[in-house]
């Protein structure tokens, strides 16, 4: 947590609660949600939380003030040196969800920029992938139809599903023909099929997270 004499500028919501100054920044940093805890030298000590994507800018004030917040910011390998670094960063993430967000310090603000809040689905993980947060979720299969594992790894040419920058193909398919060959294909979720040509067994293995 980096501790500075200041105010909330920019912000939408917050929650506020009646509790010691010490209390509230140990809440903040335990909660995974919250950025930064504001406290004002008054009686009763109040203590005002803001979650991340709730708040845009803090003023900077000097200790007179009697105006504190505390901001939490995380590093890759050590605690920045002073609150006065040029920019700062912070992830909150569980296996299903993801948010993030920058810290540009410039002389009179904090400017803080939040990504959106990813979500998946219940029994998926979240993966961040070259194209972006995808949530996926592994399963097990065994079709009485399929003699060896080769029939469960991809077919040739596959998967084929990426059109126009944009991956068409949502969900898997084990084909198995009625000349005894099998393979993994990718196919849209909507496809019905041939039921005359091919046995369809999938499942979605992966969708893009809710953003909010």
């Amino acid at each position: 947590m980096n501790l500075i004499h200041g105010t909330p500028s920019e912000f939408t919501t917050s929650l506020k609660f009646e509790v010691s100054w010490d209390y509230c920044i140990s809440y903040c940093y335990q909660t995974s949600t919250c950025l930064a805890a504001y406290y004002q030298d008054e009686f009763p000590e109040i203590c005002e939380i803001f979650e991340i994507g709730k708040l845009a800018k803090i003023q900077k004030l000097n200790a007179y003030s009697g105006k504190i917040m505390a901001v939490k910011t995380t590093s890759p390998s050590e605690c920045s040196l002073s609150s006065n670094d040029s920019l700062m960063f912070g992830t909150v993430s569980t296996e299903s969800t993801w948010q993030n967000y920058s810290i540009q310090v410039s002389p009179d603000f904090w400017i803080i920029d939040s990504s959106p809040f990813f979500e998946c689905p219940d029994n998926f993980k979240l993966w961040q992938r070259a194209k972006g947060m995808w949530c996926m979720g592994a399963f097990d299969i065994t079709d009485p139809f399929m003699s060896s594992t080769n029939s469960y790894i991809w077919g040739s040419g596959l998967p084929d599903g990426f059109e126009n920058g944009i991956w068409q193909h949502d969900c898997l398919v084990f084909r198995v023909t009625s000349q005894g060959g099998a393979g993994v294909d990718d196919l849209p979720c909507s496809w019905t099929g041939n039921a005359k040509k091919v046995f369809l067994n999938g499942f979605i293995c992966g969708v893009k997270p809710e953003e909010i």
